[in-house]
């Protein structure tokens, strides 16, 4: 998947961030209406059909430019072109923050900047500042972010949508997160009252210490289901994955030494 994307022709993607529907062509005008039409109906029924289609326009194309925007993030970490994407290529720029985040109307967003080399903090600054605000599901993956440390997840403080009910976070192979950095993401998720499901996995972060999973089990919120929480931290000085919340709650109270259903040893 990641040899595909860089092979894909980037330019397109600019082409898919800046795109607005309206302005596309067809080659009969009638069809054309017809699909404008269409969309319309995705507006407010009680609005006059010029509005109601302005609307449903703003709507879909927001959605198409943060699609593209997620799409082309990858790429443009590589490239330090995050906030002026297409500039490289001698274009004026567009910033994949702005089109993501203002796709209010997005629920689901799945974003992966895994085994990047130039992953830094500074991204994911950028990518916190990009979350759309209504979202009830959020999959984010460091991996192998080998120069993010504190100052990066401090970047959430106050970003995570409140709305949210799925939360994943993979920082495994993040080597230089300490317990102080994921002690802080952990109060972040107190906030998060509407939170049934969450994934944690920071395998192979060896300065991580049960100091870690007390602070989970102390802002974990009680909406959180007993099976919807999985916790991993082998490879670590905790050295064990914990596949409920149960299993999580006992090794925060200082039962590692015994075999509890949900917890797996290394």
């Amino acid at each position: 998947k990641l040899v595909r994307e860089k092979r894909f022709p980037h330019d397109l993607l600019l082409k898919g961030i800046r795109q607005l529907l309206e302005e596309g062509d067809c080659y009969l005008k009638s069809d054309r209406n017809k699909i404008l039409s269409f969309i319309a109906e995705d507006g407010p029924m009680a609005d006059a059909f010029q509005v109601r289609k302005a609307k449903a326009l703003s709507k879909a194309n927001r959605s198409l430019n943060s699609y593209f925007a997620v799409a082309a993030w990858p790429y443009a970490i590589e490239n330090d072109i995050v906030r002026d994407f297409g500039a490289e290529a001698g274009q004026h720029g567009i910033s994949l923050i702005d089109a993501l985040r203002k796709d209010k109307e997005r629920s689901k967003l799945k974003l992966s900047v895994a085994h990047i080399d130039e992953l830094e903090n500074a991204d994911l600054e950028d990518i916190a500042h990009a979350l759309p605000p209504n979202l009830v599901e959020l999959d984010l993956s460091f991996e192998g972010g080998i120069e993010i440390t504190r100052v990066g997840l401090s970047a959430f403080e106050g970003r995570l949508p409140t709305s949210l009910q799925t939360l994943r976070l993979c920082f495994r192979g993040c080597r230089e997160l300490s317990d102080e950095a994921v002690i802080m993401l952990c109060k972040e998720l107190s906030k998060l009252e509407r939170l049934q499901s969450f994934s944690l996995d920071c395998g192979m972060c060896p300065d991580l210490s049960k100091a870690c999973l007390v602070a989970l089990l102390d802002n974990l919120p009680g909406s959180v289901q007993n099976k919807q929480c999985s916790v991993l931290f082998r490879g670590t000085m905790v050295g064990q994955d914990f596949h409920t919340r149960w299993g999580l709650h006992y090794a925060a109270k200082g039962f590692l030494g015994f075999s509890i259903p949900g917890m797996m040893a290394a």
